[in-house]
């Protein structure tokens, strides 16, 4: 059995739209400048999406990745780096 855990950063999701709506909200600024200010932070400069997230899993799912556990796999455009 093969165990690895995929940790995804900042991904353009519906979910991450209404962390920016709150965080616009919260801090009366708009959306458009709190999603500026948290794509800054990324060193790739931009959110990550869904099917770079789901090529990830394809690949371990594969063969290609036979040899590969126990691993916890940062998808986060550099964010995360450890």
């Amino acid at each position: 059995m093969r165990v690895n855990a995929i940790c995804p950063g900042l991904i353009e999701t519906p979910m991450q739209t209404k962390v920016s709506e709150g965080l616009a909200n919260d801090q009366n600024l708009k959306i458009g400048d709190v999603i500026q200010k948290r794509v800054e932070m990324i060193p790739l400069n931009r959110f990550g999406t869904a099917l770079e997230c789901a090529n990830l899993i394809v690949f371990l799912l594969s063969p290609d990745s036979s040899y590969m556990t126990g691993q916890a796999i940062n998808i986060s455009g550099g964010l995360v780096t450890f």
